[in-house]
């Protein structure tokens, strides 16, 4: 599963393991949110009530608010290279999903590769498949059968993608490959089929509405996690009456068990009750922090070039951090001597940021004078 938004240092495949690190309460504070894909997991974690998300560059803020409060449900837009200029200003969900690398400025697909993208946007969105013919008709014949009967619109661009690939591995020419700038495209050629990019960040905006509505795959697919729990828990109740000596301890067992599965009963029904999601779009300074807030923060990593909120400076926000009359949770590769992290894993990062063995270290870090106060995690 995804979490949030596409950005550049996205917190997505590890944001669950982050959120399971940090302390319970009322408020769960994100002052560096980025895609928000740490509050995202924050969120269907059930363990807060309210969250405050943070970012200088509030487009990624607002279109995480806007699309958990539904805005998103009915897109369907495709948006051309003349709209995306003039819309992008206006409007944050053009300026992102429709832009190169989700960097707001440039549009999204090259002005050869534009108007193939169109006729599969029109084909997978609307079942229109006229664009398609009058600049690919060999492939529509096996697109229409591939999508026929296919509903869901993420299956239907993985769908479609499939059947391109699949005809061309078939039927392909060099002639073909060489002309036809749809077939040429690398990630055809790689065999890669969800290659409709604004439609995947479409999809990312849609599962967060679902937060809130547990008829929703979203919520199907937590159901679906509930029940692998539950019976990894009866197996592991299995493997314990082998162990298990007399009949008090199974009944002591079987109680903590019962629990353990109301708790998440409960985090699922929650995730219908979320009382309020705020946004900021100031420094982090100076967002209101109320007392017993849980604060995280993701800023820029130090020695990681490309963020497009510019210069940051690290030395004042360790200091900031210090004389915090909380404890502020940062997510970072490394940090001075009198931070003691908390949680670490080995990820893979892109190529101009990899080590040696092409991974990093992503580390969770507390302020040493907060030691005490180290949240021991729960995983949900």
């Amino acid at each position: 599963m995804r979490y949030g938004l596409p950005y550049r240092g996205s917190k997505s495949r590890i944001a669950p393991e982050i959120a399971a690190h940090l302390p319970s309460g009322a408020v769960f504070y994100d002052l560096f949110c980025g895609g928000c894909a740490v509050t995202h997991a924050a969120m269907l974690s059930g363990r807060w009530e309210r969250f405050v998300v943070n970012d200088l560059q509030g487009d990624m803020a607002e279109l995480f608010v806007n699309a958990a409060n539904g805005k998103y449900r009915n897109e369907d837009r495709w948006i051309s290279r003349e709209d995306f200029l003039s819309q992008k200003d206006a409007d944050a969900y053009v300026r992102v999903c429709w832009s190169f690398g989700n960097n707001g400025t440039s549009y999204l697909y090259g002005r050869e590769i534009e108007p193939y993208k169109r006729a599969l946007h029109h084909a997978v969105v609307f079942g229109d498949f006229a664009p398609l013919s009058e600049l690919c008709p060999e492939v529509v014949d096996s697109c229409r059968a591939a999508l026929s009967g296919v509903e869901e619109r993420g299956a239907r661009r993985v769908e479609i993608g499939r059947a391109v690939v699949r005809w061309l591995k078939a039927n392909g020419t060099p002639e073909m490959l060489l002309n036809n700038p749809l077939y040429r495209s690398s990630k055809f050629k790689g065999g890669r089929v969800d290659f409709l990019e604004s439609l995947e960040s479409l999809e990312r905006l849609e599962r967060l509405e679902r937060l809130e509505r547990l008829q929703s795959l979203e919520s199907l697919q937590s159901l679906q996690r509930l029940e692998r729990l539950q019976s990894l828990e009866r197996l592991e109740r299995l493997q314990s009456l082998q162990s298990l000596q007399s009949l008090e301890s199974l009944e002591r067992l079987q109680s903590l068990e019962s629990l353990q599965s109301l708790e998440r009963l409960e985090r699922l029904e929650r995730l219908e009750s979320l009382q309020s999601l705020e946004r900021y779009s100031t420094d982090y300074r100076d967002v209101p922090i109320e007392d017993g807030g849980v604060v995280y923060c993701d800023p820029p990593y130090r020695g990681v070039s490309g963020y497009v909120t510019g210069a940051f400076d690290h030395d004042a926000f360790y200091d900031w951090v210090r004389n915090a009359e909380f404890p502020v949770y940062v997510s970072e590769y490394s940090m001075p001597e009198d931070f003691i992290p908390v949680w670490e894993k080995p990820v893979a990062v892109l190529a101009n940021q990899k080590g040696a063995d092409g991974k990093v270290t992503e580390r969770l870090y507390l302020h040493e004078k907060w030691a005490n106060e180290v949240w021991k995690p729960t995983l949900f």
